[in-house]
Formats: C-alpha cells, sequence, structure tokens
C-alpha cells in the first residue's frame, strides 16, 4: 500500500513539473511572437527569429510579431491580422507580419504608435521580394529590420534637420526686416497724426448700433470606424506574392 502511495505522489510531482514549463509558454506575450502555422521555417530558423523579435521589441518597447497560416478561412488578410493581434494580449503599440499561403497574400497590420510610423509600403520594398523567391527567414528578418528603422529616432533626423533650417531661415529673415523699420516708432497717441486747429470735438456720445448673437451646435455622439475585435484601430496594408 505504501509503495503504491508513493508512486503515485511520484506521479503527480512529475506532472507538475512537466505542466510548469505550458503554462509559462501559454503567458501573455509582450514582445514578439513567430506562430508559424503554414510550417515555412526550420525549427532554428523560428528560434533565432523569435529571439531577435523579442530583442527588438525590447529596444523599441513594441510588439513585432510574425504569423504563417496555411489559409485564411474566408477572412480578409486584414481582419485575420487585426484580430490575431488583438487575441493574444500584446502591447499596445505594435506590427504583424501575416503570410498566408492560400492565395500568397501578405499583410502587416500595425497599431498604438507604430500605426502612424510603420510604413506597409517600405515593409513591401524591404521583405516581400524574399516571399516571392521563397526565402521567408530573410523576408521575416526583413520585416523586422524595417521596422526598427522606422521606428528609430535616427531615421526621422533628416526631417528634423529640415525644420530647423526653415526655422533658422525665418529668424534671419525676420531680423533682417526689422532692422530696417528703425525710422518707425509707434506712437501713444493718434495726436502726432492731427495738424493743428483741424479738429475740435464738442460733443461725444456712445451710440449702441447691434447685438450680436453665437450660436453654437451641440456636437453629436458617434463612434468611428474600428478594427479588430477589441475595437483597438489597426492601420496597414499588404498585397501578393
Amino acid at each position: 500500500m505504501k509503495k503504491r502511495i508513493t508512486a503515485l505522489l511520484l506521479v503527480l510531482v512529475l506532472g507538475l513539473f512537466l505542466a510548469l514549463p505550458a503554462a509559462a509558454s501559454q503567458g501573455v506575450n509582450t514582445y514578439g511572437l513567430v506562430d508559424d502555422g503554414a510550417d515555412l521555417l526550420t525549427a532554428d530558423q523560428e528560434a533565432q527569429l523569435t529571439a531577435y523579435l523579442k530583442s527588438l521589441g525590447e529596444k523599441l518597447d513594441i510588439s513585432l510579431v510574425v504569423v504563417t497560416v496555411d489559409s485564411l478561412g474566408g477572412k480578409s488578410p486584414k481582419s485575420y491580422a487585426d484580430n490575431y493581434y488583438d487575441t493574444y494580449g500584446f502591447l499596445p503599440d505594435g506590427a504583424l507580419f501575416l503570410v498566408s499561403m492560400e492565395y500568397r497574400d501578405w499583410w502587416v497590420s500595425t497599431t498604438g504608435k507604430c500605426e502612424g510610423e510603420i510604413s506597409s509600403d517600405k515593409i513591401e520594398d524591404a521583405a516581400v521580394s524574399y516571399l516571392s523567391s521563397g526565402d521567408y527567414y530573410g523576408a521575416f528578418q526583413a520585416f523586422a529590420q524595417s521596422c526598427e528603422k522606422q521606428m528609430t529616432p535616427a531615421y526621422f533626423l533628416g526631417a528634423v534637420i529640415c525644420i530647423v533650417i526653415g526655422v533658422v531661415v525665418a529668424l534671419v529673415v525676420t531680423f533682417t526686416l526689422r532692422s530696417q523699420m528703425k525710422s518707425v516708432r509707434p506712437q501713444n497717441s493718434a495726436a502726432s497724426y492731427i495738424c493743428p486747429g483741424s479738429l475740435n470735438v464738442t460733443t461725444s456720445r456712445d451710440i449702441f448700433l447691434y447685438r450680436t448673437h453665437t450660436v453654437t451646435a451641440k456636437p453629436k455622439s458617434s463612434s468611428g470606424s474600428r478594427s479588430g475585435s477589441s475595437g483597438r484601430s489597426h492601420g496597414g496594408g499588404g498585397g501578393k506574392f
């Protein structure tokens, strides 16, 4: 009897240790995920890509996700990608790269700060040629690298420099024009503009002429168009490869 109880306890302890890693793997993924449902990557490639996406996600404080499927199940690429991102508890800011083999669709779904900063056109230029040639690992690396470039402040350095130059030019022009107006001085009264003896005011009074009413319509509540199962706004784009 004691042997049976001991064996049962050993089985329970072993089952507990086996269940802990599985439970941990089902936690919220906040940095990056590779879900290779279409089996386009080797095990080593999937592990390396997962580590790379996680590293970039931690650096940029966003979630980067790669998903491959054999079929979209009748959904549009946009709907599938948006809903996938919303379902699995990623960060509010992130991008997902979806590849469907059924009709050779690709789609990039962006949300949060990535919606305004990550361009699907730039990702297309960087990654889709790899998809067309069958180099899926190269495509997913190119996707991540493009996201990193677009989300890095240095990427916008050119725009910042242009703004600074514009401000400097405007200041130079303003001070130049101001220096040419030294002969003009502000006057505290209108006496300087009146000829002596030409104006003699004997009576003054205030006359009410009209009244102005301003009416502002009360705004109506409305709900904008939203994408994704959680109601989160999504951007992005895609096409065929």
